[in-house]
């Protein structure tokens, strides 16, 4: 079917239904959306020319359907994309203005905002996801104290009880998965219960300290998630209802545990053979519904929440594994996870209808990932209410190739996890910040590409001209910057990019801001877990607290631990300020302070990257480079002892003797 042009988009709410995309009620498609996590540009086959990871099953369903070369995650990093898939709303707009969900997070999504789950259940649809949900839950508690993982690595929360708040109170049927795989509790729930009681501790070299499940087995989440989304399809295909799958993969985020049948089966390591295995998941689900029958009206999307993983986590990281392997997970361009560059959020977009999507076909159609909601409305030939989807516009015609008058949006958002955004109008892309760099880009890199520094207050590029980001055109078009400024200004003013009345963004929860301006002061006993722990991630900061030691051992004050973090500390008769680095310690030490005598200690990350000691207000050691830490630490800040896994060369808690008052951490965000 070849509808009209598309009418002017000034004229016509992106909300409402458009001539051209609208469809029959009786060809309600069942929709799989499957969502990648940490998967980037250039690590399926068909994107990147040169990829030393073989992926049969995506460029299949590249042939069978229509393949989006600029596609776009909401967000560089995971939560917030999640967000705005499942709202239309982009996630800067909601309390987590920056990062994502912390370990034990509470709900983002608000119970009363209507999600495109609760929207095809009031449709007619069975609803379900399954896989990671990192988007928060409220779990109940013994002590009635927020959920944390405890300084015995367990939790003070209750499993006996219901989990509130999680996806099955946000339009879905049904759920099975994980929060996140890398958090606890190391655990599958399913619907609103956790699977079994996580009774034994977790300190696994890569994984955030929490309570496990005796015998769990990171290995086998991506399978499970497998089995039970092809369980779900084939239950589904049976019923006279339409269905609507959400499943968003754990792969290939860290850990990275390929099972033994795709070990040592790419070129490039333990992440490729990860990739391999996600591929394989897509062929198992695309088996499905050829097996049961409802393959010829399913409308399948894959994509991916973000950019590939730049930290060495991953093993290798994604700059690393261009030296190691020769394989670029961002393909051509700049950036990675996290960053307002082009790989941090240009991400594959593979769909396939049979009969209604082209097949074998490719679109430039700047598309987001926010644009779901619209597009299923006008699909379904529904008005969606007026505060629904602010930011989703329907791509139905990019979808099926028809004929518009003119690009379906009118301008896209960047949101980076320190929170600054970007707008992409046409060819050109203004990043609001000094750089679009969020994860210190290698300098080898910068050479490779011949990249020169600016001293600009922001970023212009022209991306028909420039797709890899190397030339600044900020101070040559002050303009057309001044013009894209205003437009992000009324974008973000008007809580909403789409036609419409004016709405309100969200303020950041309290939470949200004690990550960024409580600095303390604390004292012994105090303990800053999940969303309420500042921020320490790529930035300087400053830690320090007055002492009073009666013994020559003990934690002054901790956050993070084997992976990323830092702590300030006395052993041995020695004053250290240890960080991690991607699991790198590094540390200055100096005598510590005597005994019975009140000091002040300050453990100094200078903006170079150098860690330093004072005493007194004193340097007492000369500084060593360590580097920002790369990732925010899932484990609380403590003061007085180390409730997780130990940052330094010391086995936790080792408590202070004596007292710590008025400790704080100063930072300056990146």
């Amino acid at each position: 079917m070849n509808g009209p042009l598309r009418r002017p988009r000034t004229l016509l709410s992106a909300c409402f239904v458009l001539a051209c995309g609208t469809l029959p009620g009786a060809d309600r498609p069942n929709i799989v959306y499957i969502l990648a996590d940490d998967l980037g540009y250039g690590d399926v086959a068909s994107y990147n020319a040169g990829s030393k990871i073989p992926t049969p099953e995506l460029d299949k369903l590249a042939k069978q359907g229509r393949r989006f070369t600029d596609a776009h995650s909401p967000s560089s990093v995971c939560t917030p994309t999640r967000y705005a898939l499942l709202t239309g709303r982009y996630a800067w707009r909601s309390p987590q203005k920056t990062g994502v969900l912390s370990p034990w997070g509470r709900p983002l999504i608000d119970k009363d905002r209507l999600t495109i789950a609760t929207f095809l259940k009031q449709n007619g649809y069975r609803t379900a996801a399954i896989g990671k949900w990192h988007l928060g839950w409220t779990w109940p508690t013994h002590d009635g104290q927020a959920p944390a993982s405890g300084q015995d690595r367990l939790s003070n929360v209750d499993f006996t009880k219901p989990v509130a708040d999680g996806p099955v109170t946000r339009g879905f049927d049904y759920y099975f998965g994980v929060d996140v795989p890398n958090y606890p509790p190391y655990v599958y729930i399913e619907n609103d219960r956790v699977q079994g009681i996580p009774s034994v501790t977790n300190r696994p070299e890569y994984n955030r300290p929490g309570p496990m499940l005796p015998g769990w087995d990171w290995g086998d989440v991506l399978p499970e998630i497998t089995r039970r989304a092809e369980h779900y399809i084939e239950d589904s295909a049976k019923r006279p209802d339409p269905f609507f799958l959400y499943l968003p993969l754990t792969s290939p985020h860290y850990p990275v545990v390929p099972t033994a049948e795709f070990k040592g089966k790419s070129g490039a390591g333990d992440y490729g053979d990860f990739v391999m295995q996600t591929d394989w998941t897509v062929g198992r689900i695309l088996d499905a519904l050829d097996r049961s029958g409802a393959a010829a009206n399913t409308l399948v999307i894959f994509t991916s929440d973000n950019g590939p993983e730049v930290s060495g986590e991953v093993r290798p990281g994604v700059y690393d594994r261009i030296r190691q392997y020769g394989h670029s997970s961002a393909g051509p361009l700049r950036g990675a996870k996290r960053d307002l560059w082009e790989g941090g959020h240009r991400v594959p977009f593979l769909t396939r209808w049979p009969g209604k999507i082209p097949a074998g076909t490719v679109s430039t159609e700047t598309i987001s990932h926010v644009d779901l909601f619209a597009t299923v409305a006008a699909l379904l030939e529904k008005t969606l209410p007026p505060a629904a989807a602010p930011d989703s516009f329907n791509i139905l015609p990019a979808l099926r190739d028809e004929p518009t008058t003119g690009p379906l949006r009118p301008a896209t958002v960047h949101h980076g996890i320190n929170g600054s955004l970007a707008i992409r109008r046409g060819d050109w892309v203004l990043i609001d910040a000094p750089s679009g760099d969020l994860n210190r880009e290698p300098e080898w890199r910068k050479e490779e590409w011949k990249i020169s520094s600016h001293q600009q207050p922001a970023e212009l590029f022209n991306l028909k001209e420039d797709p890899q980001q190397r030339s600044n055109r900020y101070a040559d078009q002050p303009a057309l910057a001044a013009e894209l400024k205003a437009l992000l200004d009324q974008y973000r003013d008007r809580g909403r990019s789409t036609p419409g009345p004016d709405l309100q963004n969200d303020p950041a929860s309290p939470s949200a801001l004690s990550n960024t301006s409580r600095e303390g002061p604390w004292k012994s006993g105090d303990l800053l877990a999940g969303n309420d722990a500042p921020k320490i991630a790529r930035r300087p900061l400053t830690i320090s607290a007055t002492i009073k030691p009666t013994a020559a051992d003990g934690v002054v004050l901790a956050q993070g631990g084997a992976r990323h973090g830092l702590a300030i500390y006395l052993k041995q008769g020695r004053l250290i300020f240890a960080t991690r680095v991607d699991a790198t310690l590094k540390t200055v030490s100096a005598p510590a302070p005597p005994l019975g005598i009140e000091s002040r200690v300050e453990g100094v990350l200078s903006s170079n990257g150098k860690i330093s000691l004072l005493v007194d207000g004193k340097e007492a050691a000369a500084p060593v480079f360590s580097g920002f830490i790369s990732d925010e630490p899932g484990d609380p800040l403590s003061v007085g002892r180390d409730t997780n896994s130990p940052v330094g060369e010391y086995e936790s808690p080792f408590p202070f003797q004596g007292s710590v008052e008025n400790a704080t951490l100063r930072s300056t965000a990146p």
